[in-house]
C-alpha cells in the first residue's frame, strides 16, 4: 500500500511540475523548440524529484499509512 501511495504522490507531484513548466513556457511566450524544452525541462524536474519531491512523497506515503494503523 504505501509503495502504491508513494508511486501515485510521485505521479502528481511530476504531472503538476511539468504542467507549471509548460504553462510557464507558453505564458512568457518563449518559442523554443521541443529538444531544448526538453532539455530545460529534465534538467530541472530530476533533481527536483530526487532530492525534494520524491522524499516528500514517501514521507507522505507513511504519515497516511500510519494514521490509518492508529484508526
Amino acid at each position: 500500500m504505501k509503495t502504491c501511495l508513494r508511486v501515485i504522490f510521485t505521479w502528481l507531484f511530476v504531472y503538476i511540475v511539468v504542467t507549471g513548466a509548460l504553462l510557464s513556457f507558453e505564458w512568457l511566450e518563449i518559442e523554443i523548440s521541443l529538444p531544448l524544452k526538453t532539455f530545460i525541462l529534465t534538467a530541472f524536474l530530476v533533481p527536483l524529484m530526487l532530492f525534494i519531491l520524491g522524499p516528500m512523497a514517501t514521507n507522505l506515503a507513511h504519515r497516511i499509512i500510519k494514521s490509518k494503523d492508529g484508526c
